[in-house]
């Protein structure tokens, strides 16, 4: 959860604009920036502790450590793939707004769809690329530049990749 927080600030650290509306259409759909967070805190804990940065503590029942990570989004993927299979929540990923079935599959779909954008284009692509890109362009420019598709293309990409297998998806991921 905190490192899910902390790529919030990230994210918002790259928009100026004060107006809140103004700020969301900016930093884009609900599941660019749910699933970014998510994807950046699962993958970063996991690479964290993997290294010995941060230690794995025993904490009770919810076991949630790098040995696991693997297992944690092969459960997101799944969930996300039912999610999608009942409400069709690909076709509602452009939404800003949280008011949808999908509102779930928006941080665990999400996830899933940045594995895929970072799995293309490299693990510092969002830090280094598209952020950056926001100052001087929109959501979707900033997308197109880093991106090298339209969001529309890229939903029909990530289509194919949730209606899969998860173990194509888990392809996906870093080797931590």
């Amino acid at each position: 959860t905190v490192l899910h927080e902390y790529f919030h600030a990230v994210q918002h650290a790259h928009v100026r604009d004060l107006d809140r509306d103004a700020r969301d259409r900016k930093l884009g759909p609900v599941w660019f920036m749910e699933g970014g967070a998510e994807y950046m805190a699962m993958t970063t804990h996991a690479q964290l502790q993997a290294d010995g940065t941060l230690p794995v503590w025993d904490n009770g029942e919810w076991q949630f450590n790098y040995r696991n990570y693997r297992k944690n989004m092969g459960q997101k993927f799944r969930r996300s793939a039912r999610d999608h299979k009942s409400h069709d929540c690909v076709s509602e990923m452009q939404k800003i707004d949280y008011d949808s079935p999908c509102r779930q599959y928006f941080y665990d779909g999400g996830a899933w769809a940045i594995a895929l954008l970072v799995s293309r284009h490299g693990d510092e692509v969002l830090l280094n690329e598209f952020y950056p890109r926001l100052e001087s362009m929109d959501w979707a420019a900033a997308f197109e530049a880093t991106f090298d598709q339209t969001p529309e293309a890229f939903y029909e990409d990530f289509r194919a990749v949730i209606e899969g297998k998860v173990g194509d998806a888990l392809a996906l991921l870093p080797k931590i």
